[in-house]
């Protein structure tokens, strides 16, 4: 932390500095100093997409999902082909309850990488909340055929089912969504 530090005294302006002490601070967990710092290197360099990479993921580590879902936008404005970035739009929006949205998300990461098995379990469970299980089921058996019909892999589709149309009851009965399970996470950036 101390050299962005020194390069940033001499250069307040420094678009890697900048960016790499954002990494840093998120990766310590102050995410909020993370979000300061992204921000002042968008102001640098706008057109830097793993800038608004990471503050989309920061924004939905402090659950501002607005904020997250027009930061990944950004990105994929710049950025159209990253799968990640596709996928954890797919993630804020759906635990906003925005399913057909975040399936339209999973389909360009799935698009971009078929191989893609987060982003079929997702689909799958976006899919299930809106009542379309047959084609839920589909998701689940391509993530099957790409991960294999191992304990964990099943596990995660019964995670999946099981929470299928209870996502929204929850977040309107509590003020704090609920764990995400294992497949559900998004994706850190590429560093």
């Amino acid at each position: 932390m101390e050299a962005y530090e020194d390069v940033l005294r001499l250069n307040p302006r420094n678009e890697e500095a900048l960016f790499n002490k954002g990494v840093t601070l998120e990766r310590l967990n102050r995410i909020a100093e993370a979000i300061n710092v992204f921000e002042e290197c968008a102001d640098v360099n706008p057109e830097h997409p793993e800038v608004w990479y990471e503050l989309g993921f920061c924004f939905d580590r402090m659950e501002k999902e607005a904020e997250s879902i027009e930061c990944y936008d950004r990105h994929l404005d710049i950025d159209p082909y990253s799968q990640d970035a596709w996928y954890n739009r797919g993630i804020v929006l759906n635990w906003v309850g925005r399913y057909r949205e975040a399936i339209e998300s999973y389909d360009m990461a799935i698009v971009i990488a078929d191989e893609f098995a987060s982003a079929h379990y997702n689909r799958g469970n976006a899919l299930a909340n809106l009542g379309q299980l047959k084609e839920a089921i589909l998701s689940y058996k391509r993530v099957l055929e790409i991960e294999g019909n191992d304990a964990a892999t099943c596990y995660n589709i019964c995670v999946g089912v099981r929470g299928a149309g209870s996502s929204t009851k929850a977040q309107s009965t509590t003020s704090k969504r609920p764990s995400r399970p294992t497949m559900n996470t998004p994706r850190r950036g590429t560093d």
